[in-house]
């Protein structure tokens, strides 16, 4: 019932079908199922369908939403309540780079923690869904991200580099939907390099190529072995690595170890 309540109350905010599956991560058909088993189970109309897709509550539906507000709102209380007596589950996310350049820095934060804290491994766009399902509650990301419920907090400056060997004709690229795609999709856009491209989906093993002298990519400056070559690609390929968590965030070990991360960075930057 939970589920069918929060998915009402997005409709019931944005008016539409549509914009609420798009919020939530589910299809529009989902969207419409679960306000159909609501309507059924209340014997009620909740909303007035029109032509170009936006909804309009009936008076049923705006009788409903401060009780379905008031109940989603206590639900969320009880299970923080629970969470915070057992430890917090705190699931991290981070992008391939952003794993590298920043869980080392945090780890002595994880150590003193007292959260049942577990790290993972996705690109950018993935990390945004996990977000947005409540399935990850921090997410480091490499790429410029824009959502309504998101809070978004800057911690690190990174720089990109084309790397490795300058006469090889291979340059590896990431799949789309990570931080580093994005960028090499910009410097194939500027250059038009006459160079194979091979998509790989692991960070580790581009690294591991470009050492060898087996290709080229763009990549971290701060990844990079010292021995590698490398060039400087200009101000459009530099980027921060974003902290990112959900706005409806109201877990108090959550808010409480998101806190810590901004200071460390803000602290290392001074």
């Amino acid at each position: 019932m939970i589920p069918n309540l929060n998915t009402f109350l997005m409709v019931y905010q944005t008016r539409s079908f549509n914009k609420a599956a798009e919020i939530l991560f589910i299809s529009q058909s989902t969207v419409s199922t679960q306000i159909k088993k609501l309507e059924n189970k209340l014997g009620q109309p909740l909303f007035v369908r029109h032509k170009r897709e936006q909804v309009r509550p009936t008076s049923e539906g705006d009788r409903l939403y401060p009780q379905a507000l008031e109940i989603v709102t206590k639900w969320n209380d009880i299970k923080n309540a629970f969470t915070n007596q057992l430890g917090a589950k705190v699931q991290i996310v981070a992008s391939h780079s952003a794993a590298h350049l920043i869980i080392p820095d945090i780890m002595p934060l994880i150590d003193n923690d007292q959260s049942n804290i577990s790290i993972a491994v996705s690109n950018s766009n993935d990390i945004l869904r996990a977000i947005l399902d409540e399935k990850a509650q921090i997410g480091f990301v490499e790429k410029p991200l824009s959502h309504e419920n998101i809070v978004q907090l800057p911690i690190f400056n990174d720089e990109l580099v084309l790397a490795g060997d300058s006469s090889s004709k291979t340059l590896f690229i990431r799949e789309l939907g990570s931080g580093v795609r994005f960028y090499s999709d910009r410097y194939l856009q500027e250059s038009h390099p006459d160079q194979h491209l091979l998509e790989i989906s692991d960070n580790s093993l581009i690294l591991d190529l470009v050492k060898r002298g087996l290709g080229q990519s763009v990549l971290s400056k701060n990844l990079i072995d010292q021995d590698t070559p490398y060039q400087i690609l200009g101000p459009q390929f530099k980027r921060e690595i974003n902290l990112i968590y959900s706005k409806s965030e109201t877990s108090y070990q959550v808010k409480k170890f998101i806190s810590a991360i901004n200071h460390l960075f803000k602290k290392n930057d001074s």
